[in-house]
């Protein structure tokens, strides 16, 4: 590709962006939202694709397991959303908090969606199964609305209330 009429600089930061943009595309992103990602919404975009891949790759580069991304939103929050229980497992590998608001939101999250391996992760390391959202739901209460048996159960066997 040329690049004409534009000024040194302008044509070097385009060339080296060009440069880049098989490196966005090898590692999983859409590079027209890559370049104006930041640092924890890349780890967010990852975590909700489910590409362990690259979640491994970037907190191995010392992206922060906590950092918020789309719209204020841990990864852990994406990751049980969408029930991807590897990507999840690396994030609490590498620290990330599930025993406050943001564990709590991700537990009711994957209880609703009836996700159990990811309940079961988010129960192991901490997740509070009797948080409350604003509306006043619980984990437990949401998977039984859906009527997700076994989430149910796993719940219950870890003190949820309703």
């Amino acid at each position: 590709m040329q690049i004409t009429n534009t000024p040194h600089f302008t044509r070097r930061a385009s060339a080296t962006i060009l440069a880049l943009l098989p490196v966005f595309f090898a590692i999983g992103f859409a590079a027209r939202h890559t370049i104006r990602m930041n640092r924890g919404a890349r780890l967010a975009y990852a975590s909700s694709r489910g590409n362990v891949t690259t979640v491994r790759a970037l907190l191995d580069n010392g992206y922060d397991a906590n950092a918020d991304g789309y719209k204020g939103t841990p990864p852990v929050y994406w990751a049980a959303l969408r029930g991807h229980d590897d990507v999840l497992r690396l994030l609490l590998e590498h620290g990330a908090n599930v025993k406050g608001r943001d564990g709590a939101q991700a537990l009711r999250l994957a209880a609703q969606q009836g996700h159990s391996g990811p309940v079961q992760l988010l129960l192991r390391h901490g997740a509070n199964p009797n948080a409350r959202n604003a509306e006043g739901n619980t984990a437990l209460k949401l998977a039984e609305r859906e009527k997700h048996a076994n989430v149910v159960s796993l719940l219950k066997r870890a003190g949820a209330v309703r």
